[in-house]
């Protein structure tokens, strides 16, 4: 019985080395590198004729639309759109939200409770 205690009393030494053992480093280099791609990122084609000038440096370019937004009004400077034949039609419901790429002190808040006819 005395021998199991004294074990007992030398198990928290062997876990606690266990804890500390060091192994010998590893090779850091580096992996080569990747070729450097070209990647050119295409804007919609919103503003067919130009973007309209001025206006605030937080422009938000989507499939749909183009924005840019007035951070002190909290609503859009200009928004422009492509209309085409295939373009969605205007009886569609409107569900306008919030841009998440916006931050929410630069928009104002969407109420989508509905409204009464």
């Amino acid at each position: 019985m005395n021998k199991t205690i004294n074990l007992l009393k030398l198990l928290p030494v062997v876990l606690l080395s266990a804890c500390t053992t060091s192994y010998p480093p590893q090779d850091t280099t580096s992996a080569p590198e990747l070729p450097h791609r070209n990647v050119l990122v295409q804007q919609p084609d919103n503003c067919s004729v130009g973007c309209p000038q001025g206006g605030s440096q937080q422009t938000i370019y989507r499939h749909v639309y183009t924005l840019n937004n007035n951070s002190a009004t909290k609503f859009a400077n200009w928004v422009a759109y492509s209309v085409t034949k295939t373009s969605q039609a205007s009886g569609r419901p409107r569900n306008w939200a919030q841009d998440p790429d916006l931050p929410p002190s630069a928009s104002c808040l969407v109420d989508t409770s509905p409204r009464p006819r």
